[in-house]
């Protein structure tokens, strides 16, 4: 058996086999680094494709976004077309239903011509350049913001305003529309409290409110450096969110109502982007406010005699305090002498009228002529004696000869009146 065995030492033995983590020799790569690079191409092109999809989403996107905006500003000038043509069908068409009152005013708006304008603040705008500042993700809502040119009724000064214009998508197309949310748009109502004013405003438009309580409160403090105030004299101002706030009171409530004074959030007006925008808001916010506190506090005129001739005190009062131009024109003058109006006869619509003039009637053109050429003989009358004394005097003489305090003819009147017009006209 032994003779069977072949007998052989290490060395001599057969080498063992490679272990596994070495490399043949001419082996192309290990098994796991092929792996490795497999996966990584498929994360390069699972990247590009992601990257791809990504691009093309955004571009869809984009595209979208801007076929909206397209629609949003078609609607938008539309809207204003319908306005210059007093379209109040096609303005119905491009108006959100959901608050019938809010549509119904602006309806009316458009048919008067005034969606642009503020008639009771005296405000005239022009339409200028407008964008979509803000779009909803669901692209069914936007924010339209419109630059405006302004102006306080007939003066040449201007000024702008920007003023934000909501729309929303609906069945037919983009609908000018209230805020969906008012409460969240508006905020929470704040107070701010002045000398002779107390304000009442949205916290929406609390910088622009604090700037206009001021300037409201010291057009009062001047009002009270030439009449008389009581200590605790205060005008209670509520700037309002509700759209009606847009309707401004007659000059019979200015004057007459008690209460706080309603005037709109500014935010339904538009936001100054100059300085002369601003003075045009301030003075356009101030002017009621100053007519309610003469009407109700300053003055001593008691309702409702000679109210042409109280009318038109007020607008010269205005005109002194530099909130409005003197409302008589060259063409007036020119009409009342082409008239031959004679001062104090021809004038029973102005002394006998009880109610205010809404356009530029008789009463109206009597009055203001009457006031102007007293103003002209003694510049620096007291304009709130003078209508006081309204309730107190029997006839139109009577009250202008003890203004004038000074005999004078009726002649000698007449006369002075005649020059007066010759040379306003």
């Amino acid at each position: 058996m032994k003779g069977d065995f072949e007998w052989q030492v290490a060395d001599e033995m057969a080498p063992a086999p490679p272990y596994f983590d070495e490399e043949p020799e001419g082996a192309l790569g290990r098994p796991g680094r092929g792996r490795w690079l497999v996966l990584l191409a498929a994360v390069v092109v699972l990247g590009a494709a992601v990257g791809w999809l990504y691009r093309e989403a955004r571009e869809r996107t984009a595209a979208a976004r801007e076929a909206t905006v397209a629609e949003v500003l078609a609607s938008h000038r539309l809207l204003l077309q319908a306005t210059d043509a007093r379209d109040r069908e096609l303005a119905t068409n491009l108006l959100s239903g959901r608050d019938r009152a809010w549509a119904a005013q602006q309806r009316a708006r458009v048919e008067g011509g005034t969606l642009l304008a503020e008639p009771g603040l005296g405000l005239i705008a022009a339409g200028e350049a407008a964008v979509v500042e803000t779009l909803s993700p669901a692209l069914d809502e936007a924010a339209v913001v419109m630059t405006q040119t302004v102006r306080l009724g007939d003066e040449a000064e201007s000024g702008h305003l920007v003023r934000t214009w909501l729309y929303r998508r609906g069945e037919g197309g983009w609908l000018y529309a209230p805020p969906r949310e008012p409460a969240d748009y508006w905020g929470r109502q704040e107070q701010l409290e002045l000398v002779h004013l107390a304000v009442q405003y949205p916290a929406r438009d609390e910088a622009l409110a604090a700037r206009l309580s001021q300037a409201m409160d010291e057009a009062l403090l001047r009002a009270c450096a030439t009449v008389t105030c009581r200590e605790d004299f205060e005008m209670v101002v509520v700037l309002a969110t509700q759209p009606t706030s847009l309707e401004m009171p007659s000059l019979e409530r200015l004057v007459y109502e008690e209460g706080p004074l309603t005037l709109p959030a500014p935010s339904w007006i538009g936001v100054p982007v100059d300085e002369a925008g601003f003075e045009l808001l301030a003075r356009a916010y101030t002017r009621p406010v100053l007519l309610a506190a003469l009407g109700r506090e300053l003055w001593g005129w008691q309702c409702c005699d000679h109210a042409p001739l109280f009318q038109a005190l007020l607008d010269a009062q205005l005109a002194q305090w530099g909130m409005q131009p003197w409302p008589l024109t060259r063409a007036d003058y020119e009409f009342l002498l082409a008239r031959d109006f004679r001062l104090f006869e021809d004038t029973m619509a102005s002394w006998y009228g009880q109610a205010f003039s809404r356009q530029r009637d008789a009463a109206w053109l009597q009055a203001h002529a009457v006031v102007a050429f007293l103003l002209a003989q003694k510049p620096d009358a007291d304009l709130g004696e003078l209508a006081a004394r309204l309730n107190e005097a029997p006839n139109y003489w009577f009250w202008a000869l003890d203004f004038l305090d000074e005999r004078v003819g009726d002649a000698e009147l007449e006369a002075r009146w005649e020059m007066f017009a010759q040379q306003a006209r």
